[in-house]
């Protein structure tokens, strides 16, 4: 992908950004930020540097390196904050329908309370993992495999990709399960219906501190937050444009061609989260609408 490309890309995201603009989506950005975190418009190989007020939109990608991790907020009091070496996509930012897919690493979250008729899901190459108002953590492995939990709050749905017959398991505090491909997948069969086996918080527990961090951070972004308007979200993303293009002109060409390489390689290696349209119908059940 060369300059020119490049360029067209992000204006189409931003041109993306602005024919959306009617659809109800979150004043959702980057809240703070540590380390070497990037942000990838869809489709774009290149990544720009993250900033805090960052403003992020439907179909980014962020990544964080080692020792990295960034906070992202949907609202004040709804947060997210990506663990090192995470790379998730922000698939739908719509408020009534959210899902993201998250490729590799982890995330914890502190959402909203009630969300209401509002649908969010975390999807991960080999399960789903549906919000109802939580604290809950997922982890990704690099074979996609899947661990999620609920700290002291609220319940989430977790549900496998890989076997249509095992029913959605709903976890409440304290629990986590895990999700593997068909072949290592843990169930259980209670009544003639199987499920995920759950046991209590224990792959999650180390990130309980961080939790601890994230819900300190809502009581802070609650005092300092304020709402950006369509056209300074707009005005932003041009600036992340241009930070883009000044990154591409300091690189020679064979440089852009080993950054890209490296790119892709990281890209290839990790699983990819399952899109909607790739669910298997259950009889009697409805997929999630497609964003």
């Amino acid at each position: 992908m060369n300059r020119t490309t490049t360029a067209i890309t992000l204006t189409t995201a931003i041109g993306f950004a602005a024919a959306t603009a009617a659809a109800k989506t979150w004043d959702s950005r980057l809240t703070a930020v540590e380390g070497d975190v990037r942000v990838f418009s869809a489709g774009e190989d290149l990544g720009v540097p993250a900033q805090s007020d960052t403003p992020v939109e439907s179909g980014d990608r962020i990544e964080t390196g080692p020792g990295s991790r960034a906070e992202l907020a949907l609202e004040p009091d709804s947060v997210l904050e990506l663990q090192q070496n995470t790379s998730m996509t922000l698939d739908s930012l719509q408020e009534d329908d959210s899902w993201f897919g998250l490729e590799l690493g982890s995330v914890i979250a502190k959402i909203k309370a009630h969300l209401g008729a509002r649908k969010l899901q975390v999807r991960t190459p080999v399960a789903v993992c549906a919000v109802r108002g939580t604290e809950f953590g997922v982890e990704v492995g690099a074979d996609g495999e899947t661990v999620a939990g609920v700290f002291d709050e609220g319940k989430l749905g977790l549900r496998s990709l890989q076997d249509a017959s095992v029913e959605e398991t709903v976890l409440q505090p304290q629990e986590e399960s895990s999700v593997a491909r068909r072949a290592d997948l843990k169930t259980r069969t209670l009544k003639g219906a199987r499920s995920l086996v759950v046991r209590r918080l224990s792959t999650l527990k180390n990130r309980a501190a961080r939790l601890d961090a994230l819900r300190a951070r809502r009581a802070v972004l609650r005092k300092v937050w304020r709402a950006l308007s369509h056209a300074k979200r707009l005005e932003m993303r041009r600036e992340m444009l241009r930070k883009l293009q000044e990154r591409l002109r300091g690189l020679t060409p064979e440089q852009r061609m080993q950054l890209r390489r490296r790119l892709h390689d990281k890209r290839s290696a990790a699983p990819k989260p399952a899109k909607p349209g790739n669910q298997r119908p259950r009889k009697g059940k409805r997929l999630p609408r497609r964003p």
